[in-house]
Parts: C-alpha cells; sequence; structure tokens
C-alpha cells in the first residue's frame, strides 16, 4: 500500500489493515464527528414539529433511520407496547424512510400501538435539528450483523448528543467508546426490546436524569467530537501543525 497514513472511524479496518501487513502504527482511528454549531438546542425549538404531530403535553421518543436492518427500528417498534402500557401519553416519532419501514410499520399494527407511532416519512436534512428538538429522548438502538462484524460510526448519534438528547443505545462495534452508561446516554443490550422499554421508561419517568444525560453528552461532542476536533487529530497524527 502506497498510502503514508491511513485514517479509519473504525477499529475493526485497522485490524484489517494490519492482517494485510500495513504498519499499525500509521493507521489513526478517528470517529466521525458532527457540526456542534448547527446541531445546537439553542438554535432550534422544535415547535413546529410537536405542533405538527400533536406532541404538546406528551413525551416524544425519536428516533432517526434509514431503516437498515441493522439499525434496529424493528427492535424498537417491538418496545413500544411496554412502554405506553406504563405511559399511555408517551409519543414515538420514527423519522425517514428506507427499506425495512414496511416490516416495522407491521410491527406497529400487530402490537397495536399505532395511536402512539408516527412515521414521518424522510424530511429535509435542515430540518433534523428541529425534529430532535422536538423530542425529549432519542434511541439509537443499533445490532450487530448477523454475518460480519459492524464497523459503523454513526454520525446519528453524534447529533443526539450534540442537540443535549437523552440517549438511550446500545454500544456495538465503534460506539463502544463514545457514551458512557449513565453518565451520557443510557446503554442497553442489543436486539432486546424489554431492555430497550425499560431504560425508555426509566427517562420518561426521571426528568433530571434526562437533563443530566443531555448535558454531559453535549459537552463530550464540544470536547471530543467536533469536525473540527476531528481534523486536529488527523493533523496532529500526521505531524502537521
Amino acid at each position: 500500500m502506497a498510502a503514508d497514513y491511513v485514517i479509519t472511524p473504525s477499529p475493526y479496518f485497522k485490524e484489517v489493515l494490519s492482517r494485510m501487513g500495513y504498519p499499525r502504527e500509521r493507521v489513526l482511528v478517528n470517529p466521525n464527528g458532527v457540526d456542534a454549531e448547527f446541531f445546537d438546542p439553542e438554535k432550534w425549538s422544535g415547535e413546529g414539529v410537536r405542533e405538527r404531530y400533536g406532541l404538546e403535553g406528551k413525551t416524544a421518543v425519536t428516533m432517526i433511520s434509514t431503516f437498515e436492518r441493522r439499525h434496529g427500528a424493528h427492535v424498537l417498534a417491538k418496545a413500544v407496547k411496554h412502554v405506553v402500557k406504563e405511559h399511555p401519553d408517551v409519543v414515538f416519532l420514527f423519522v425517514g424512510d428506507g427499506k425495512f419501514r414496511g416490516e416495522t410499520e407491521g410491527i406497529v399494527r400487530e402490537e397495536g400501538v399505532e395511536a402512539n407511532v408516527v412515521f414521518t416519512g424522510t424530511v429535509p436534512r435542515e430540518e433534523v435539528p428541529e425534529y430532535l428538538a422536538a423530542s425529549d429522548i432519542a434511541v439509537n438502538p443499533i445490532i450487530p450483523p448477523r454475518s460480519a462484524q459492524f464497523f459503523g460510526s454513526p454520525i446519528k448519534l453524534l447529533e443526539y448528543m450534540a442537540m443535549g438528547k437523552a440517549i438511550v443505545t446500545t454500544s456495538v462495534g465503534q460506539m463502544q467508546g463514545l457514551v458512557e452508561n449513565g453518565v451520557d446516554a443510557m446503554v442497553v443490550e442489543p436486539d432486546n426490546p424489554k431492555a430497550l422499554a425499560e431504560a425508555i421508561v426509566r427517562l420518561v419517568e426521571d426528568e433530571e436524569l434526562r437533563k443530566m444525560l443531555g448535558k454531559n453528552a453535549r459537552k463530550k461532542v464540544l470536547e471530543k467530537y467536533t469536525w473540527e476536533k476531528h481534523v486536529e487529530r488527523i493533523l496532529s497524527f500526521v505531524g502537521v501543525g
């Protein structure tokens, strides 16, 4: 390989390159970043979204997804009934569209929780912060692939953090180093609707915990995961600047 250095968001690819004979010391594992100025909770009210979907007086739980299987939207759909059984005023927003949206909608119908779920379809990129601002809890229920290692570095999770949201997430692959359970997110076992529901219920019932997790998540992003910090790590690694 002719490259002097390789930058990857995933430790998995570093191991692949090492097995190919590329020097480990020339590979930087550098997670993705987020535009923390655009995803700034002080700039967005969420009022339009809450009004559009009748969220006033409700607790809004949001997942943004392109509905790939690994994103786990079907897991969240199965968790809904467990949450609304205890808190019928919770509304789930599934924001986005994709291959497995139909399956997710089918689960919602089978569980009989259509009244508590909204599928928004695809929304413009510039409106994503407004949807997060309208949300009380953000969910990232990624599951491991069945036949390969998960090697993504989800920008979605960083956007949730930048917006100061109380997050429920799994800790799969590259995400393991991004959040700390009980400090800046609630971390649950992947592909476990009951565990996911229990974490959501806890956040629904504890506003102070939601505020604490969101504040810490935003703080971590500003300290480590802006695109500026991303570039600084690269320049330092290659000895520039």
